[in-house]
């Protein structure tokens, strides 16, 4: 999310409001062997329960998962397909923004027309009374991964910001391993909130400490437009 809403951030200086607003999780993650565990399988069978989500008209509505897939080329080369997804990367875009139209995009979306088919009847089976918990219990005791590097070079953050004169803007934030730039995020948070420079309330990392929070966590930015 620190990637995503940086980013935009970044881009957001003008005043006029925005309206359509797009993010995209490029993350590049290596993979160590070994269960996939209770809580990584509560992830998943969650984000098929709750399937999308996007904000059109100004409200956060629902919609299938996968939609909106787009091509994109990340600014070293490499090309990924990314789509719609209920995350907290569209929540943080959203508010960030204040824009009408919001999509929060990743590569981790399912992308293949099959599957994102069978989505829906997916979810409405695990509605059934404790099937949500016994799925999620199964499939952390009988998956396991194996060791994999990490797909690309960079993980990504990207943003594309229109706004009602025309104008529009692209951005990303680059770092290296997902994983890594995420601990890396932790630790610059908790030390700056522990040296005090916090303030009362609930925010995201980036709305509290301003994007360059991110920069701080390793991370660079590459505007584009």
């Amino acid at each position: 999310m620190l990637a995503t809403e940086s980013i935009l951030l970044h881009l957001l200086t003008v005043e006029e409001k925005p309206s359509r607003v797009r993010v995209d999780a490029v993350a590049s993650v290596a993979i160590e062997p070994g269960a996939l565990g209770e809580a990584l399988a509560a992830t998943i069978v969650h984000a098929m329960l709750d399937g999308g989500r996007e904000v059109r008209q100004g409200r956060m509505v629902r919609a299938r998962a996968g939609r909106a897939a787009e091509r994109l080329t990340t600014p070293d080369g490499n090309v990924v397909t990314t789509a719609s997804l209920g995350s907290g990367e569209l929540f943080a875009a959203w508010q960030a923004s204040g824009a009408p139209s919001v999509i929060g995009a990743s590569a981790l979306a399912p992308t293949d027309p099959a599957v994102r088919a069978a989505l829906p009847a997916i979810g409405n089976v695990l509605r059934l009374p404790g099937l949500a918990g016994f799925a999620t219990r199964r499939l952390a005791r009988i998956t396991t991964t194996t060791a994999k590097e990490r797909p690309r070079r960079s993980s990504w953050g990207r943003a594309r910001v229109e706004w009602p004169s025309g104008r529009v803007r692209e951005g990303w934030l680059r770092t290296g391993e997902g994983m890594t730039f995420t601990v890396g995020a932790v630790t610059e948070v908790a030390q700056r909130l522990a040296k005090g420079e916090g303030r009362p309330g609930a925010f995201t990392p980036a709305r509290l400490f301003g994007p360059e929070v991110a920069l701080a966590a390793g991370a660079e930015f590459v505007v584009t437009d």
